[in-house]
């Protein structure tokens, strides 16, 4: 039933869009919860960064979208790529899929419709968000396959108590993702890289929410 719940609310943003031009009720990203764990840089912040970048080295972003549209056209040298339309929480993008992504890509491109994308702004577009894309995740897709986990950073609360730590030695097995711990402490963020190695399920994640601890997945 949540499935069903969780399609219809999809079907309905759809009409939304088709009817009004926007979405009325909430975004769709919205209906995909893996996106709140995901350490991704909005389009619009991406874009502040391209106005603000001061040499010619082009910024990495991870970010994500919902596409609204894609084209697909062919090199001089016959090989096909695509220019995707993205939009986020916070605005639009431009994703442009090169030949050699387009290759491994193609085949998932028709079938999912949310990206988490992996790539570098393009400098030269400063009035349009634009990212050369190097890799694209259907978000369906984070939890299904081992190596799309980079790593998992538990930002904690700002008081830890026993308990908490007993929680997460439950809940936390030893697997393949490499495990940070984040915290304050007198008002500095302390990141400590902890050597130790977890599985990361979507369940797991969940399971921390519910203690107060709010992962964040590099991909």
């Amino acid at each position: 039933s949540d499935l069903l719940q969780d399609w219809s609310d999809k079907v309905k943003l759809e009409k939304e869009k088709e009817v009004c031009g926007f979405y009325l009720s909430a975004h769709p990203l919205k209906t995909y919860p893996t996106l709140q764990w995901v350490d991704a840089t909005p389009f619009t912040q991406a874009l502040e960064m391209i106005k603000n970048v001061q040499s010619l080295k082009e910024p990495f972003v991870t970010a994500y979208g919902l596409v609204t549209s894609l084209k697909s056209i062919t090199t001089k040298k016959g090989d096909p790529m695509a220019f995707m339309q993205c939009e986020d929480m916070s605005g639009n993008a431009e994703i442009i899929i090169f030949p050699t992504l387009y290759k491994k890509v193609e085949n998932i491109l028709g079938s999912h419709n949310v990206f988490i994308i992996k790539g570098t702004l393009d400098i030269t577009a400063t009035t349009t968000c634009k990212i050369k894309a190097n890799d694209l995740i259907p978000v369906d897709n984070v939890f299904q396959e081992a190596e799309t986990i980079k790593g998992i950073t538990l930002n904690l609360p700002d008081v830890v108590h026993e308990p908490l730590l007993e929680n997460l030695k439950t809940t936390l097995t030893p697997g393949t993702v490499p495990l940070s711990l984040q915290w304050k402490e007198n008002d500095q963020t302390i990141v400590l890289t902890t050597g130790t190695k977890i599985t990361c399920t979507f369940e797991q994640l969940l399971t921390l929410k519910t203690h107060n601890v709010l992962p964040r997945l590099a991909l």
